[in-house]
C-alpha cells in the first residue's frame, strides 16, 4: 500500500474513533446523577487516606492563613445578617399557603430562626434535610424518626433526643469514628471540608 492509502486509513479510524468517544460522551451525560447520600457505605466513595487534597480539610490548621474549614454544606458565612422577619405559629403568617417553619441553616442568619415560607410539600416549597428531616402532613419539616443506626443515611446515627430517637449526625475525634467519610470539625461527613475565607 503507498503513502497515501495509509494515510487515509489512519484518518478514517480517527475519525471512526471519534465519533465513539462523542456517542459515548451522549449516553454518559444520560445517566442519572448519583446523589452522595445514595453511596454505600461499602463503596470506595467512602473512604479517609487520613490526606485530603489541596483546599480540603479536616480541620482549620489544614488551610492557608486566615482561611477556615468549612463542613460540607455549611454556608461560608462572614457576618450574619438578621431575618427581614420571624414567626412564632402559622397564625402569624397570614399569606395563604404559608406556615411557619425553621430556616434551613444554609443561609447566614445569626442563629436559629423561624420565618413564614411555603409549606415543604409545596412545588415552591424548601425542601427538608434529606439527612435529618421528612415532610410531615401539616407542611412542615420534622424530625426524620428512626428505630436502628442503618435507618439513617451514612455519616449518620440513631440517638435519642426529646423523647424520640431521630437520625443525628455522628461526632468525632478522629476518621476512626466515622464508619465511612471524613471526621470534619468534629462531626461525620461523606466528603471532605473546604478550606475558604468567610463570605462578607
Amino acid at each position: 500500500m503507498n503513502r497515501y492509502g495509509l494515510c487515509c486509513l489512519v484518518l478514517i479510524a480517527a475519525a471512526a474513533l471519534g465519533c465513539e468517544e462523542e456517542v459515548a460522551g451522549e449516553l454518559d451525560a444520560s445517566e442519572p446523577e448519583v446523589l452522595v447520600s445514595d453511596v454505600p457505605c461499602d463503596s470506595t466513595a467512602c473512604t479517609d487516606l487520613g490526606t485530603v487534597t489541596t483546599g480540603k480539610c479536616h480541620i482549620a490548621l489544614e488551610c492557608p492563613d486566615n482561611e477556615y474549614c468549612f463542613a460540607p454544606g455549611q454556608p461560608m458565612c462572614g457576618i450574619c445578617m438578621e431575618p427581614e422577619s420571624t414567626c412564632g405559629t402559622d397564625a402569624d403568617c397570614t399569606e395563604a399557603g404559608l406556615v411557619c417553619d425553621w430556616v434551613r441553616s444554609t443561609t447566614c442568619l445569626c442563629g436559629p430562626y423561624k420565618s413564614c415560607g411555603p409549606r415543604c410539600d409545596a412545588e415552591d416549597g424548601v425542601p427538608c434535610d434529606p439527612d435529618t428531616q421528612i415532610c410531615s402532613a401539616d407542611g412542615h419539616c420534622v424530625p426524620r424518626t428512626c428505630e436502628y443506626d442503618d435507618d439513617c443515611n451514612p455519616a449518620f446515627a440513631c440517638a435519642d433526643a426529646e423523647g424520640a430517637k431521630v437520625c443525628t449526625r455522628k461526632t468525632c475525634d478522629s476518621v476512626d469514628d466515622c464508619d465511612c467519610g471524613w471526621c470534619v470539625n468534629g462531626s461525620c461527613y461523606l466528603e471532605p471540608g473546604t478550606c475558604s475565607l468567610p463570605v462578607p
